[in-house]
């Protein structure tokens, strides 16, 4: 099978290579199963995408729904 994001494939739009970096980390653990893993790192995203904006003194994080079934 094969994956769409590869690590270390430059995309040719400069300006969604970071996107596609991110994406490219879920690879490994997705096809792995590792729920643990996938749900560290939308929880890293979560924490990166409120840090700064109106809502964060009101953001609590709370459990994946995938996280529910480890």
């Amino acid at each position: 099978m094969k994956h769409k994001y590869v690590p270390g494939i430059i995309t040719p739009d400069a300006s969604s290579q970071y996107v596609y970096d991110q994406w490219c980390l879920l690879t490994e653990p997705l096809m792995a199963g590792d729920r643990v893993a996938l749900a560290r790192l939308l929880h890293d995203w979560e924490t990166t995408n409120i840090i700064g904006m109106k809502l964060e003194p009101y953001w609590l994080s709370t459990p994946f729904p995938l996280e529910h079934t480890l």
